[in-house]
């Protein structure tokens, strides 16, 4: 007895299909609601690095930088009231490939 089905003449391929896992943010003051993804989190952490290090190598070097670099989002503040009384959840969708 065989477990595994096989495949009949003519009958059509099945999509194949990609989970996409985002963060849903909700405030609670404005009622805003925004996504963000692992890459986007990820980005955000890199450019905090790259400032530590720019820091940690020279600190005067950030006074005459300092200007020029713009700081990482908190992607966990609110982009339109900046209050950081939010909910998350995390959400998950098929997208196919």
């Amino acid at each position: 007895m065989s477990f595994f089905k096989k495949k009949q003449e003519g009958e059509p391929a099945k999509p194949k299909v990609k989970v996409v896992k985002e963060t849903k943010c909700t405030c609670n003051s404005c009622g805003k609601v925004w996504y963000f993804g692992k890459q986007d989190d990820l980005q955000q952490k890199g450019k905090a690095m790259q400032i530590a290090g720019l820091t940690c190598m020279c600190p005067c070097l950030m006074g005459c930088l300092g200007p020029l670099i713009k700081a990482p989002k908190n992607l966990k503040q609110c982009p339109q009231c900046q209050s950081k009384n939010i909910t998350t959840e995390e959400v998950a969708y098929d997208v196919a490939k």
